[in-house]
């Protein structure tokens, strides 16, 4: 990782891009309304939470399965305010 990349925005793209080279899955984002996403996304924190109190903190780093959901439910909250921010700057251009 280079030094310049650390002022680089991420968004959902970048993070979908990562998932798909780390686990070999993409989300297409564009096919969810906002309603399937915060589903999505409370189905991914209730999983996630249950990783957390049933494993060990070393286990969930080598888990695969707790570090793609993860990872899913990154680009899902990266998404979702992506579309909240899309939202409110229409708003704006209103007034």
């Amino acid at each position: 990782m280079q030094i310049r990349e650390f002022s680089q925005p991420v968004t959902s793209k970048k993070l979908n891009e990562s998932l798909a080279m780390k686990f070999g899955y993409k989300v297409n984002l564009e096919n969810f309304s906002d309603v399937q996403l915060e589903d999505a996304r409370n189905k991914l924190r209730t999983r996630i939470s249950q990783f957390e109190v049933n494993e060990s903190y070393d286990s969930m780093t080598e888990n695969h399965d707790y570090q793609k959901t993860r990872m899913f439910l990154d680009v899902i909250n990266q998404e979702i305010m992506e579309r909240e921010m899309t939202a409110g700057e229409k708003a704006e251009e209103k007034k």
